[in-house]
């Protein structure tokens, strides 16, 4: 069977590559279809729907689960936690009060994708190059088995996912001490394993 399931963190550029992906015609490929109950789904609740030909899921939302499903490829998108952290906080920028989960969120998940990443089971996808090079991307779809769609730079001109207007960007002096330590220490924790 052709499928595939990619996982990585929210604000990595999942909505992009599923969007993109499912330009094919001879592939159905989805962005977390399941929503955010895949969080309580079962390995075995998520594989029925993983379970079709020329199929394939681009859903962070299953990333402490993507072991225990069966797929024949799987890809990890991966992206700097500094900028990572950055994205999230400015998309959540109205809602300051959720900046302390999203820290421990990033706390629990990047290990956790780090270790997902040097098991050899993941085919890596860096999202700076992802998003800004069209010979990076195409070789991801050839990885995929996704051959009937060229990508060309003006796939990158889409905007997904955008800030809403009137938001700015956040900057290190929005967090405090604490906050800019654990942010450095998981983007070393990231340079040095990924060496």
């Amino acid at each position: 069977m052709h499928n595939f399931l990619i996982t990585g963190m929210g604000r990595s550029g999942t909505r992009f590559l599923a969007e993109t992906m499912n330009l094919s015609k001879k592939w159905t490929v989805m962005h977390e279809p399941g929503g955010p109950g895949d969080l309580r789904r079962r390995a075995e609740e998520i594989q029925k729907r993983l379970d079709r030909d020329y199929y394939g899921e681009v859903n962070s939302l299953l990333r402490f689960v993507s072991d225990e499903v069966k797929v024949e490829k799987r890809g990890l998108i991966l992206r700097s936690p500094v900028d990572l952290w950055f994205s999230i906080t400015t998309w959540h920028a109205r809602q300051k009060h959720r900046w302390p989960g999203d820290l421990a969120d990033m706390k629990r998940t990047i290990p956790h994708l780090l270790d997902l990443a040097l098991s050899g089971h993941y085919r890596p996808i860096f999202f700076e190059s992802m998003i800004s090079s069209d010979f990076y991307l195409q070789n991801i779809f050839t990885d995929f088995g996704i051959d009937d769609v060229e990508i060309t730079p003006e796939i990158f001109k889409k905007k997904i996912n955008q800030s809403l207007p009137g938001v700015r960007r956040t900057a290190w002096k929005d967090f405090n001490v604490e906050t800019r330590l654990e942010i450095q220490r998981l983007a070393g924790m990231y340079a040095t394993r990924l060496e």
